[in-house]
């Protein structure tokens, strides 16, 4: 393999030859676009700083009457960052347009790899689409009967295979029929199908799935034990803002009935901090309301100053063991809630202290 300048250098005194070498150029700095199509929502923007290109093939042709440039055998382009291979490549000047077929493959740096049947690219609309694709961008590892990526750096896959199991697709992976990937912001999912090896273990009509931006998500685990029977438990999550989250959540129990409830978590840095939580369902069961609250609450009032809070308030002693299970206490008999207000210097400090001690009643069932 030569450098493309330095193998053509010795005809360039050719007025016939001329020509095909500017269209050299042009071929190779288009197939260096269509490298820039697909890693640059990955790995950001890509340099405009004149880089080394080393290209070889079989044969190259230039058709004037077309204004065609047809690359055969063997196409490999080579540039600092990726490496773009072909049976055949075709350019055509006038449509800014380049079709590969054969083996088309690209491999950068760090080992990512697309791969695919065909290669369709538009540099007007700046648009690709790739057909029978697989391989890897980002943190993904895909196969697909089609890859389309639009002017805005927006990818659609076709029935395709995702996984973010570096190896391969056999561990889990998600199935869908049309998935969209708007780079740095979200990934929606229609008809997706969830698969644990060769089983499928879970289908739901839309996925979606944030890669970075502001967004309403939801989470879903449905199932059934003897306590509540077929349950779906559902969260939704929305950031408030940057520095503030909150959740709801819709529960159905079909033994107990519907519960509901809602948390926000804030961080202020050393502003504030703190959450709030708060969950109520009308329980079949026991025949009677029962409800958790929580807050706790830290800030800083002034320098030196801060103001801590922490409560806690049940309806019963085996709420937690019932409806709230990652609670470290199943069974509670007792709880405190408290307040204080400390000042802190170097030498000294003064805290003023208040504490509530709730105990339950086993007769009247409650605290």
């Amino acid at each position: 393999m030569m450098n493309a300048w330095a193998w053509w250098a010795p005809l360039y005194w050719q007025a016939s030859k001329r020509l095909v070498i500017d269209q050299k150029k042009l071929f190779l700095a288009w197939i260096f676009l269509i490298g820039s199509i697909f890693w640059a929502p990955v790995y950001g923007a890509v340099s405009a700083e004149p880089v080394p290109i080393d290209f070889e093939a079989d044969a190259l042709e230039y058709a004037e009457s077309g204004q065609v440039i047809i690359a055969s055998g063997n196409v490999r382009v080579l540039q600092s960052s990726y490496t773009f291979h072909s049976d055949y490549a075709l350019f055509n000047i006038p449509s800014r347009s380049l079709q590969a077929s054969g083996f088309v493959r690209f491999t950068d740096n760090l080992k990512n790899e697309i791969r695919s049947r065909s290669l369709s690219y538009d540099a007007q609309e700046k648009s690709a689409e790739l057909v029978d694709a697989e391989g890897s961008f980002g943190p993904f590892v895909f196969a697909a009967k089609k890859v389309a990526r639009d002017s805005l750096g927006n990818i659609v896959l076709e029935k395709s295979q995702l996984t973010t199991c570096g190896a391969n697709l056999s561990t889990y992976h998600l199935y869908g029929y049309r998935i969209n990937i708007l780079p740095n912001k979200r990934m929606t999912v229609l008809h997706s199908l969830f698969w644990l090896g060769p089983v499928p273990v879970f289908y739901l009509p839309y996925y979606y799935h944030p890669l970075g931006e502001k967004h309403l998500a939801f989470q879903s685990f449905p199932g059934q034990n003897q306590s509540e029977g077929v349950f779906a438990r559902t969260v939704w999550g929305y950031p408030v803002g940057e520095e503030t989250y909150a959740r709801a959540y819709i529960d159905y129990l079909a033994k107990r009935g519907i519960g509901t409830g809602g948390e926000v978590s804030y961080y202020w840095g050393t502003r504030g901090k703190g959450s709030l939580y708060v969950y109520r369902i009308s329980d079949r069961v026991l025949d009677r309301e029962r409800w958790n609250a929580r807050l706790y609450h830290w800030q800083e009032l002034a320098p030196s100053l801060v103001a801590q809070s922490n409560i806690n308030q049940l309806s019963d002693d085996a709420f937690p063991n019932d409806f709230f299970r990652e609670d470290f206490n199943r069974v509670v008999r007792n709880f405190n809630s408290s307040a204080a207000l400390t000042y802190q210097k170097k030498s000294h400090h003064l805290r003023v202290y208040g504490e509530r001690l709730d105990h339950f009643d086993s007769v009247s069932n409650n605290f």
